[in-house]
This record gives C-alpha cells, structure tokens and sequence, in this order.
C-alpha cells in the first residue's frame, strides 16, 4: 500500500494512505491538504471551461463519485484514502454516520439525563433518529446503541466499539471490576 507524503506551505507532513491502483492521481494532479475542523482532507483545484475555480477531493476522484453523492471515510480520517476505507453514500447517510452525535458522555447515540440518572439511547434508524430506551450506566447503553446500529446494517464502522474502543474498553473493564466510573460523573 503506497503512501504519499504532502507538505503545506507551513512546513506540516502529511501521510496519505491510498491503493496502488490510485497513485497514478498523484501524477496526474497536484494534490494538498485542506485543514478541516474535525479531519483532513486531500483535495485539488480545477478549472472549468468557463474559467470557474472549483475544489475537487481525492476520496471523489478515486470513487468517481456521482452527483448527488458523497464519500463516506469509514474510519472518520479524511487522509486514508484507501478502497476499503471509502464508501459512496448519499448525504443524509453520511450525515447519520458523522460524529456530530456525541454528547457529553464521550459516546455516540448516549447522553445523560440528570433527573433520571439514566442514560438515554437514541439512534439513526431508517433515516430517523429513534429513542431506543434508557440504562443505568454507559457501557450498557453504548452496548444497546451498537446493537441496534449493527443490526440495522451490518455495518459496525458506526458503533461505539469501533469509532470509540478505547473509552468502550476502559468502561467495559470497570463495569467488570464494579468500579463506579461507568456510571455518570459530573465534570
């Protein structure tokens, strides 16, 4: 699997996982990397006949991505421009899979009601978003979100197991050993 190494104008490395088959893209283009908020970007700039400037992204190059679609980075990092990594999706699929739905509590789909000193589980399902009931600590309630995720589509790139493992395993080892952490503390 060949990386490509781009620096900006800073003087900031990046590596740039892509497939084989892809790096020809690299001679083709001239590809940098377009900071985001929440990950990196590979992109380009091109020119139409009309004369107007517009951004091309590697992960849609590589795709050929039709319109009215988008590339969903499985892992959430904008720099693995990998087959496996890339998925065409439509917009509110991948809006459903982005990490906008952390809460407070570190982990996707749960957050904590005070009142009740439960955790309340909520869920993407069929392209809306459910409440799937209520537990008393995270671990559980990242458990039932997973399950119902996974169960939904099979993909497993969406639940917390995955997109979050070490927090997953850090309250998994203390619910095992009854430490009260996996149970809401206030910060």
């Amino acid at each position: 699997m060949p990386t490509k190494i781009i620096t900006n104008k800073k003087g900031e490395k990046f590596e740039v996982l892509i497939d084989e088959q892809d790096a020809h893209l690299f001679e083709e283009y001239t590809y940098y990397v377009e900071k985001r908020k929440y990950t990196d970007y590979v992109a380009r700039m091109t020119s139409s006949k009309l004369g107007k400037r517009r951004l091309v992204y590697l992960h849609n190059d590589i795709m050929k991505t039709p319109k009215g679609m988008v590339v969903d980075h499985l892992n959430k990092n904008g720099l693995d421009n990998r087959n496996e990594n890339l998925e065409v999706v439509t917009h509110m699929e991948n809006t459903a899979r982005g990490d906008l739905g952390i809460s407070a509590t570190g982990l996707r789909g749960v957050s904590f009601f005070k009142r009740d000193k439960n955790f309340k589980v909520t869920a993407w399902v069929e392209g809306k978003q459910k409440t799937l009931g209520y537990r008393p600590t995270r671990i559980s309630a990242a458990r039932l979100h997973d399950e119902i995720v996974e169960g939904e589509d099979g993909n497993t790139s969406r639940t917390n197991k995955v997109r979050h493992k070490e927090l997953y395993e850090k309250l998994a080892e203390e619910e095992k050993l009854g430490i009260p952490g996996s149970l809401w503390e206030e910060k």
